[in-house]
């Protein structure tokens, strides 16, 4: 077993090549792989399975492509990203109120360019815009699970 670093492994320490590495985008197979579960999740939402796993990975796209979309690099409007996140939302309102899973054909023709356009985003926008646009989706569900957290909390033992 050879204890040489790899060039590679070597050159990617450099700020100059990190730095180098973030204006690029994704590499195709990494794109495909992500692509793959994305796409596979949108044709299990199309052939009527619905539920809550399915909508938030759905709604994890369209959030990151928002994101992304908002830094400059997106072709879809903001107001179709806008409706496809309350639609998600909707969905899961009324499942929780109704215990149906509905989704609206036109939900489905929207996460259809959503997910076309998450897949050209990951393909050609650099790495370090979709970087940042998932450190906001981390930090938009950390803020929304300490928010919930604190409701809980007021709403427990003790809050009347």
């Amino acid at each position: 077993m050879s204890t040489k670093k790899s060039h590679r492994a070597v050159q990617l320490r450099s700020p100059g090549a990190r730095a180098s590495v973030q204006r690029m985008p994704i590499p195709q197979a990494e794109v495909a792989r992500i692509v793959l579960r994305v796409r596979l999740a949108l044709e299990r939402l199309r052939g009527g399975e619905t539920n809550r796993q399915l909508i938030h990975a759905l709604a994890e796209v369209t959030l990151i492509t928002t994101f992304v979309t908002e830094a400059g690099h997106g072709d879809l409007s903001m107001a179709l990203l806008e409706r496809t996140e309350h639609d998600l939302a909707a969905v899961l309102v009324r499942a929780d109120a109704t215990g149906e899973w509905k989704v609206p054909r036109a939900l489905v023709e929207d996460l259809t360019r959503v997910v076309n356009e998450y897949d050209r985003q990951l393909s050609q926008v650099r790495l370090a815009a979709i970087a940042d646009a998932c450190r906001r989706f981390k930090q938009l569900m950390a803020e929304n699970a300490a928010q919930a957290l604190t409701v809980n909390r007021s709403e427990g033992p003790g809050a009347y």
